[in-house]
This record gives structure tokens, sequence and C-alpha cells, in this order.
């Protein structure tokens, strides 16, 4: 592993893989995952960039996750267009043990963006494709990433667990303010798992369950996003650019044991156990059936039924 505290730019290397960069390289004991067997580790850092547009890390076969970033993080940093749980083709697993990248104690953290060769693909690790762990995680943007899919966005290459996982951090931003700024999370077993206390947190602009082209049928085997334990997040916006597009998923949406979640905006469709489900969530208000929808002279008219008591609010 790599271990720093200091100002650092990582371009252009390969961790945890052979020279080829088609084969990992034995490292531990590979009985346990561990974040301190990991590919690289920064802790209390200043201004760091791990990857670099046109220039791309390989950081795979790890026996923990393979970037972990523990520490404040100031603006300005970032980690941009590294391959992280796939081989140097980008088209097939090898993985890190871990989450491919860990968040612990940081925050205004940036990772991909939109400029050429920003994006990483962080896909066949067997944790999570992106942990953010525990309320010392804060701010941070996850944009134009390609999780779950290869390097062509074209195939399923599946994080064992979820695509992202919001684990009980707040205020962060999944997505953005416009689509380009989407991230493409498709193949794993959750696209985006927001849990145990996580709050205001946003998940906007991406794509769930389809392609790099946004087409595809590559759904998460379970839920495009689960939502539990949690209070205050937001799926989605009245905003057309800011929508969710979420399909092909065992269910579009969950919501578990949480309350003031916000759910607007999003097109979801062929989830195969339905759009939305709320399970003891948002104040026991049951999911609306929406029946059809038809368009015409510019009005669109939906139909549908909202099962609820009377003169209660939600």
């Amino acid at each position: 592993a790599i271990v720093t505290n200091s100002r650092s730019l990582i371009s252009g290397a390969s961790v945890g893989s052979d020279v080829s960069g088609t084969a990992g390289v034995a490292d531990g004991s590979g009985r346990n995952v561990r974040d301190d067997e990991g590919g690289i580790k920064f802790f209390f850092s200043g201004n760091k960039h791990i990857g670099k547009a046109l220039k791309v890390s390989l950081i795979s076969g790890k026996n923990g996750p393979g970037i972990t970033l523990d520490g404040f993080v100031p603006n300005g940093s970032g980690l941009h267009g590294n391959i992280i749980g796939l081989d140097a083709s980008g088209l097939v697993a090898l993985a890190n043990r871990g989450p491919g990248i860990l968040l612990l104690n940081t925050n205004h953290q940036t990772i991909g963006d939109t400029a050429e060769g920003a994006a990483n693909y962080i896909s066949g690790n067997m944790s999570d494709g992106i942990e953010l762990r525990h309320s010392t995680v804060f701010t941070n943007r996850i944009r134009a990433n390609y999780i779950g899919l290869d390097q062509d966005g074209l195939k399923p290459v599946p994080n064992g667990g979820a695509g992202i996982f919001i684990n009980g951090s707040k205020g962060n931003q999944i997505g953005g303010l416009e689509r380009k700024y989407g991230n493409f999370i498709s193949g794993n077993s959750i696209g985006i798992r927001i849990d145990s206390g996580a709050t205001g947190d946003t998940v906007i602009s991406n794509f769930i369950g389809s392609d790099a082209a946004g087409l595809g049928t590559f759904g998460n085997k379970n839920d495009g996003i689960l939502v539990a334990n949690s209070s205050g997040n937001m799926i989605g916006s009245i905003d057309t650019q800011m929508r969710n597009t979420i399909r092909y998923n065992k269910t579009g949406i969950t919501v578990r044991n949480s309350t003031g979640i916000t759910i607007w905006g999003n097109s979801l469709y062929s989830d195969r156990l339905g759009g939305i489900t709320l399970v003891n969530a948002n104040s026991m208000q049951p999911a609306p059936k929406l029946d059809s929808a038809n368009e015409s002279g510019g009005n669109t008219t939906v139909y549908g039924k909202l099962r609820s008591k009377p003169n209660d609010k939600y």
C-alpha cells in the first residue's frame, strides 16, 4: 500500500496489479478485509489528486479498499480518472476486497468530474464501489462516475455491495445540478444505499440501471436506491435536469424506517417490483399508485390512486 500525509499527486500508477495490469499481486494474509491493506491511503493531508485526466491510475487487486481518504480534505482535492477494481483493459474485474473508495473523516472531496478523462471507473470490487463512512464524512460530491460498469460503459461488472453507500454521512451530493454530472450506477447489489442515520444527502441527475448510453437493462439486483434508518434526504428534483432515471432494478426506490425523505421528479420504470416502496417510512404515507399518463395539447394528465387518512399531514 501507499500511505501518505503530505500534499500529493499520484498519476499513471498501477497499485495492486502486476506489470501487465491483469493479475493481482499478493499482499497481506488474505484472511480478512482490512482498511490498512488497501491500495492508497491518505490521512490528515493537504491538497491531493489521485489520477489525472488522460493519465489513469489503476488501483485493483488489493486486500482492502482501493483508495482510503482519512482526514480533513480541503477544497481543491480530487479523485479523477482512476480505474478501481478492473484490470488494465477496463473490461474485466480485478477486485479490491474492500470498497473501491473509502472515505473516513473527510469533507469537501470531489470524486469524478465531467472533463475528458476525469471520470472514475469503480467496478468489480467485492464490497461497495464507494463508501462514505460515519458522520465525520460530509459535504462531498460524487459525480460523473461509472460504478458497476466496464470502462466502455456498456457491460455490467458489478460491485458486491452498493454502488455508493452513504453510511451515516451527511450533506453529500450524489450527481449534480445538471444531467452531465450524473453517475451511471448499474449491476450492483444495490445502486445507492443511504443508511445508519445519514441526513441532508442529495441524489440528483443519476442514471441507475442503464448503460453509458442511457439504454441497456443493467438494473441493480435489489433496490435502485435504498434509504433506511435515516432522515431529511432528497431524491430527485422538480427540475427535469436533476431528475434521476431509475429502471430495471428489483425495486426503484425503497424507504424503510426513515422520515422526511423527499422523492420527486424522478423517472422510474420497468423496476420489477414497482417504482416506490415505503416501509414504516414518511409517517406511514403509502406511495401513490400511478395508472397512466396522457399528453394532449401541451398538458399532461396523470391518473392514479393515493390512499391516506383524510385531514392528516404527511
